[in-house]
């Protein structure tokens, strides 16, 4: 749909906010993110920057038990190791809800868009699907795994299914 936009908010949780979690009392830093977004899709302002950093390439890399995953933003930062997460099952395919998600360590920083991580805890099975941020409430406030170092806006939460060898969006 044209004109269409929204703004990722999973870091801005509020667990104590007597409207409960997902209303957060702070609603600055979602007006300032729908007013960016406005500006670039709305009005179609070029060089406004309205969305954090998106997978552009995920590679991997089954002989040493890492997934390379590039972001189409040029600088990215990096704030913990924990975040993603990968599916490996020998048997049957991974669903959102799945019990065979296991924690995928960030490794190492590539450049200064890409990190990879660990396949290793498949040990065996075979990997299927890799997420990004799928929880509740995936960190504290502003404290997400991955942002855009430029505009400081986080990385959405995805799902990349190896069967399909599409990213989704989830928001």
């Amino acid at each position: 749909m044209p004109n269409v936009f929204m703004a990722v908010a999973m870091d801005l949780p509020d667990p104590t906010s007597p409207y409960g979690s997902i209303h957060p009392r702070y609603k600055q830093d979602v007006g300032y993110r729908l007013a960016l977004a406005g500006r670039a899709i709305a009005y179609n302002e070029k060089y406004v920057n309205y969305a954090g950093p998106f997978p552009s390439n995920i590679t991997v890399q089954s002989s040493n038990d890492l997934v390379s995953v590039i972001y189409d933003m040029k600088h990215i930062q990096v704030n913990q190791d924990s975040g993603f997460e990968v599916c490996c099952s020998s048997t049957k395919n991974c669903t959102y809800l799945s019990t065979d998600w296991l924690a995928a360590p960030i490794t190492s920083i590539i450049g200064t868009n890409g990190v990879q991580i660990s396949t290793k805890h498949c040990s065996g099975a075979k990997l299927q699907a890799i997420r990004y941020a799928w929880r509740d409430c995936p960190c504290v406030y502003k404290q997400c795994t991955i942002y855009d170092k430029d505009s400081n806006l986080p990385a959405p939460l995805f799902v990349f299914s190896l069967k399909e060898k599409i990213v989704k969006w989830i928001n």
